[in-house]
């Protein structure tokens, strides 16, 4: 399966979401972006 992955630099300075990246690796070439929510 071919997997696409959007360049970490097009999530900086996103505006209202000041928040780190937190990735869950599912396998060695995907990961999920998780995110508990509160504030920044």
């Amino acid at each position: 399966m071919k997997v696409m992955r959007t360049p970490d630099a097009c999530f900086d300075k996103l505006p209202d979401f000041p928040f780190a990246p937190h990735y869950h690796p599912l396998t060695p070439r995907l990961r999920l972006h998780r995110w508990a929510g509160g504030k920044a």
